[in-house]
């Protein structure tokens, strides 16, 4: 039984008074604020200087550093899927990493599909690759959770293919951070808040400062450091084993949100030579160290009996360390050319150890280590740009805006084997090591050159062209191109739409990963605990199941928008869009090779392991279309008294449909293995898992007289589809959920401020999984749900600025 709240009080918060903050008002004599992030000079999407959001040829939405601070989550990815309704971030629980690099959805496309830059930079690839049961499986997400939100000024996020402007990843778009470039001022704050259940207790401190370089100059530093407790929403254990131990209907297992223990740095510094040049840098350093869980093992082998005589819980405790660092100079060259120059060089570390014990090494020596280190993937990229751009005047209503470029890439990827014991025999129990034989070190270069243009044909014309060539040491050459185009049949009114093909390279973790999990698999037979291997698509094992080299992803997009400003207050924008890809990169189904044909097949052709139950790897299987439409609306007031008072809708609907499906291999059909290349389920992850619906209605109303700040948030989570491999019959539906958010802000000086809040506040749960989908009891919520399965979240911040 769930614990009652001990937060009545806070219950009791004027619900309705908050919550029609979202509605319309009666009209007094209202002055417009002035604040409107639509006059945001933006730099992502165009190579113009002084473009602004109101003014763009594509949708960009631009989140200050503010609103992401005041959210009630900790990490980035987080913060933006409380406030976007075009972005969704599970919150996967007991998926082999995805709980400590939560995947960030943008459109309904894959995690690795929408680029990541830092003040325009191309941001450095993870190193970990989503093998779990989480959306984007197969996917290698960029860590997000590495950037400090203390040190961000804004985020702008483009809702639009990019990629002949940035190159590969950025299908579904681009998301900007640009970080804090202050000379002075700074803040400290300081957050502490707990679930309703009791448990995941949260402590941040966060904090930055501005100084001044000489007269010319300015650098900004920030950090944060967390420590979270787990969280455990696990079910009663119903298991056979567990009623021989005597612990049935017990809560035997942990299930939920890791236990995490994080510090993050950055800095941003700039200072101008001359009028002509100036010199910048700017970095981020993170690390952070999870902590989750697999399955309880029984103490019925004798290794285990010896170390656990009850029994025990295998504990996984990835390690993830991220540095980034970029060099540069900008300024005026000979003429009236602007250039900007840079080096940029990150490194992301993923580390898996775990508690356990090795059954082999026990029954052969009569001892074995309990905790292991499973090895290193290590991923790291140079990036060297040079960006020129110019004016002209060629009779147009403005100078056509001229940028041409060229950017080269370096990429590496290291995987180094873990410790002799965790990978000798079947290795550890629930993750063995990475073994030698998957270890190795891989690298690629590509060279790109580029073209924008963009001006105004007529004052109610603007258009906007890139092109763009990449050339790959691995895979060969793309070739990029775009047009987008904006019409402003009055300064209130606006069509906007663009056309574009672009690509995503695979990435050196997806071509060369290789790893052997414990996982719940469903093979055919409902879902069963299994040693699950992933190969590299160019091992021995993965080519004997038919496995091919990856191809890149090519895609083709088309978008149409209206941009409508009614009043000076209101803001409205709806954009429809359709995004053909080919060659998703995914990963396959997983082939059961405990047959005695397939164990003679493969120890005919050298494979002797035997310390996986099923086999998967990394293909170009399915081709899919999605389709979509995002609205947003901002209405904001001033009133006579001096508060201010704002309104904002978003939301977002996308469908994607698989067009096409390869074939499956041959061998399987000749090893008995009744399993197609890509299962329903894992088509149902590309399609219906994703919700198709998101909606975010907020409120926000500041008191002058009081000081105070009100925000009301109702979010609502569309419903969407888990499939399964075994049955029809087995699918389920998870409702759609409501939640809503509160919190309060009070101001008691220039320099502090005290915040409460409680997100998700009436405690919505998602629906938990049917019993025939969770046979032992323990996995009550799924790991898709876009809603935690943590509850009501309360939470304290205390801000100290000066």
């Amino acid at each position: 039984m769930r614990r009652t709240s001990s937060f009545l009080a806070l219950r009791a918060f004027p619900v309705l008074g908050l919550a029609s903050l979202a509605l319309p008002f009666p009209a007094p004599a209202f002055a417009a604020d002035g604040a409107d992030k639509l006059s945001t000079v933006v730099v992502t999407g165009t190579r113009v200087s002084g473009r602004q959001a109101a003014d763009s040829v594509q949708p960009i939405d631009v989140i200050s550093g503010e609103q992401l601070s005041n959210q009630g989550t900790s990490d980035l990815a987080g913060a933006l899927n409380k406030l976007l309704a075009s972005v969704s971030v599970p919150r996967p629980h007991n998926t082999v990493g995805g709980e400590a690099v939560r995947p960030l959805v943008m459109r309904g496309l894959a995690p690795d599909q929408a680029l990541v830059l830092v003040n325009g930079k191309r941001r450095n690839a993870g190193a970990f690759l989503n093998t779990g049961g989480a959306l984007g499986r197969g996917t290698n997400p960029i860590d997000l959770a590495a950037i400090p939100v203390s040190a961000i000024e804004r985020v702008e996020v483009l809702r639009d293919g990019a990629s002949a402007r940035y190159g590969s990843d950025a299908i579904a778009g681009v998301i900007n951070i640009i970080l804090k470039d202050q000379s002075e001022g700074g803040g400290i704050n300081a957050t502490l808040g707990r679930y309703d259940d009791g448990d995941g207790t949260r402590r941040e401190l966060q904090g930055f400062a501005g100084f001044a370089l000489g007269e010319s100059g300015s650098l900004t530093l920030s950090a944060e450091g967390q420590h979270n407790d787990a969280t455990n929403r696990a079910g009663a254990d119903i298991t056979p084993g567990a009623q021989a131990d005597g612990v049935y209907g017990q809560v035997t297992n942990k299930v939920g949100a890791p236990a995490l223990e994080s510090g993050k740095l950055a800095f941003n510094a700039s200072y101008a030579l001359n009028d002509a040049v100036e010199l910048y840098s700017f970095g981020t350093w993170g690390r952070r160290d999870a902590q989750s869980h697999y399955g309880r093992q029984r103490a019925t082998s004798a290794a285990v009996a010896a170390y656990f005589p009850d029994g025990y819980l295998p504990q996984y405790d990835p390690v993830i360390k991220d540095q980034a660092l970029v060099f540069g100079s900008r300024g005026q060259l000979a003429g009236e050319w602007a250039y900007d120059a840079s080096v940029d060089w990150g490194r992301n570390t993923y580390d898996p150890y775990i508690k356990s014990v090795n059954t082999r090494l026990f029954n052969e020596t009569g001892s074995s280590p309990t905790n292991f280190h499973n090895g290193t993937y290590e991923s790291s990229q140079w990036v060297g740009n040079l960006n020129l751009s110019r004016a002209f005047d060629v009779g147009l209503v403005e100078p056509l805006s001229v940028s041409v470029g060229l950017e080269y890439q370096a990429q590496d990827l290291e995987i180094s084997a873990g410790d002799f014991a965790s990978w000798y025999g079947a290795g550890a129990v629930s993750m063995p090591g990475i073994s030698p034989l998957s270890a190795g070190d891989w690298s690629r270069h590509s060279l790109a050159t580029y073209l924008d243009l963009e001006g105004k044909v007529t004052d109610k014309l603007t258009l906007s062209l890139a092109a763009r060539h990449e050339n790959y040491s691995d895979f060969g050459n793309s070739v990029s191109g775009s047009l987008s185009a904006r019409y402003d049949f009055t300064p209130r009114i606006a069509l906007r739409g663009s056309l574009s093909n672009g690509f995503r390279a695979p990435t050196l973790t997806q071509q060369h990963y290789s790893s052997i999990q414990s996982q719940s698999q469903d093979l055919g037979n409902g879902p069963v605990l299994v040693q699950s291997g992933t190969f590299a698509v160019d091992s021995n094992i993965a080519r004997l199941l038919g496995a091919e080299e990856l191809k890149a992803e090519t895609s083709q997009s088309q978008t149409i928008g209206l941009v409508l400003r009614p009043t000076d207050n209101l803001t409205l924008t709806a954009d429809a869009y359709r995004i053909t890809i080919d060659d998703r990169i995914n990963l396959s189904s997983a082939f059961p090779v405990t047959s005695a044909v397939a164990r003679q097949y493969l120890l005919d052709n050298g494979i002797v392991s035997d310390s996986y139950q099923s086999v998967r790897y990394m293909t170009n299987a399915a081709d899919t279309r999605t389709i979509g439409l995002d609205l947003t609306g901002e209405y904001r007031w001033r009133l006579d008294n001096g508060d201010n008072l704002k309104g904002t809708l978003t939301y977002a609907y996308n469908r994607t449909k698989v067009t096409d499906l390869a074939e499956s291999p041959a061998i399987l059909g000749q090893l008995g293995i009744p399993i197609s290349l890509v299962e329903r389920r894992e088509v149902g992850q590309l399609t219906d898992t994703n919700p198709r619906h998101k909606l975010i209605i907020a409120g926000d109303y500041s008191i002058s007289a009081l000081n105070l700040d009100l925000h009301a948030a109702l979010n609502r989570y569309g419903s969407f589809w888990v499939y399964s491999n075994t049955s029809p019959n087995l699918d389920q539906k998870f409702a759609s959920k409501w939640t809503l958010d509160l919190s309060a802000s009070y101001s008691w000086s220039d320099n502090w401020r005290l915040t409460v809040g409680a997100d998700n506040l009436f405690d919505t749960r998602p629906d938990r999984t049917r019993a025939e989908n969770n046979a032992t009891g323990t996995f009550q919520y799924t790991s898709y749900s876009p809603l935690s399965a943590d509850g009501a979240f309360y939470y304290a911040s205390l801000n100290f600025a000066w």
